[in-house]
């Protein structure tokens, strides 16, 4: 639990590939502290640090449980530490992909990249388009992530509504049978034609997203378990 904290992201270390920053990114507490998964679910609110798991009961409705792990709130009303006073606008916390049993994506297949805040988030339905680059370093080229639709009203559903699920067109290995090597580097989320759709939607439109994935994130990159990978590899035979 010593990672947590209610500080501002331009107060703490952004630069890097030390592992102790990446697990520092977005200061959630969490639990295993051999998988960064197990803070993906955690959000800052007016109630603290809580861990929230949205889920259908047995009569299909969508429902929402939260835990307190840190119970925290400095003032009255809207004042939380969630607001600009103290975390200030939702930071992204941590990037993952997922992988296939062999720890490689398919080539010719598409790929998810799901990009993680550290508070709720929405994306404004009107908005326009926004991508991430996928970069190449080894085999393959660079490609464009691009975020999909996130559910009604541009709210996110998965992990604590926290997260966005950017999707590349089928992406390539490298030469004949070689593997490409990809990473997410550190740059800010591109919208097309500028302006920021993104925001707590807990506090309002006001307060809108960081849209900066820093150096201590991307070379963090994780699996879809919560393993630190750093990059990942792009196979034309899956394995």
């Amino acid at each position: 639990m010593s990672t947590w904290g209610f500080d501002h992201e331009k107060n703490t270390s952004a630069a890097g590939d030390d592992p102790a920053e990446g697990q520092r990114r977005g200061q959630q507490p969490f639990s295993s502290a051999d998988s960064m998964a197990s803070k993906r679910n955690v959000i800052a609110t007016a109630a603290g640090w809580v861990r929230r798991t949205n889920y259908t009961d047995t009569h299909g409705n969508a429902r929402k449980k939260e835990e307190i792990l840190v119970a925290a709130h400095p003032g009255s009303g809207s004042n939380s530490y969630a607001d600009m006073i103290h975390l200030g606008p939702p930071d992204i916390a941590q990037v993952y992909v997922r992988l296939n049993a062999n720890n490689v994506i398919s080539a010719n297949t598409t790929a998810n990249v799901y990009v993680v805040f550290n508070q709720p988030v929405k994306v404004k339905p009107s908005s326009n388009i926004m991508h991430i680059v996928v970069a190449n370093t080894a085999g393959g080229n660079n490609i464009n992530a691009y975020l999909y639709a996130q559910g009604a009203a541009g709210n996110t559903g998965i992990d604590a509504n926290n997260t966005l699920i950017f999707t590349t067109p089928a992406i390539q290995g490298g030469t004949g049978s070689a593997k490409g090597t990809y990473k997410v580097q550190s740059q800010s989320i591109t919208v097309a034609g500028g302006g920021n759709p993104v925001y707590n939607p807990e506090i309002g439109v006001s307060a809108t997203a960081n849209l900066t994935i820093v150096g201590a994130v991307s070379n963090n990159v994780l699996n879809g378990v919560g393993g630190r990978i750093t990059s990942f590899q792009v196979s034309p035979k899956g394995v």
